[in-house]
């Protein structure tokens, strides 16, 4: 528990940051953006988190307030762990792997959502944003 005490939580709202670093994946990402289709919910709870909506289609990609609409999938987590991913200390996939969240999908959903968001969200392929003077 000294590793979770330890991580810094976030100090404002999470909409902006989340924002930025899901258009750095757009950008960084063109062929695998234009390839895919999916709405994806973030609920983030905790201090500073918020309902965050994901939309990809015919390439363009869109990141909102979702104001309690429902998504083919939705993927809860805490503030502390999207804080670690979106300041570049957690890839997607390590803390899917950590089990430190849930997802709901509607089974009548065509598409693999989740599996779409890690080809886009490849850290890989995404630098730190260039520091504003």
């Amino acid at each position: 528990t000294a590793y979770l005490d330890g991580l810094p939580r976030p100090t404002e709202d999470l909409f902006e940051p989340f924002r930025a670093y899901v258009q750095r994946l757009a950008e960084s990402n063109e062929s695998v953006r234009n390839e895919t289709t999916m709405e994806i919910r973030f609920l983030v709870d905790g201090p500073h988190g918020g309902d965050f909506l994901v939309r990809c289609d015919a390439g363009e990609l869109t990141v909102e307030r979702a104001e309690d609409r429902a998504a083919p999938c939705t993927v809860s987590l805490d503030a502390v762990w999207l804080n670690q991913i979106v300041h570049h200390n957690l890839p997607w996939d390590d803390f899917f792997l950590s089990l430190r969240f849930s997802v709901e999908q509607d089974p009548e959903a065509e598409d693999d959502h989740l599996s779409a968001w890690l080809k886009l969200a490849d850290l890989r392929n995404v630098s730190e944003p260039a520091p504003t003077q």
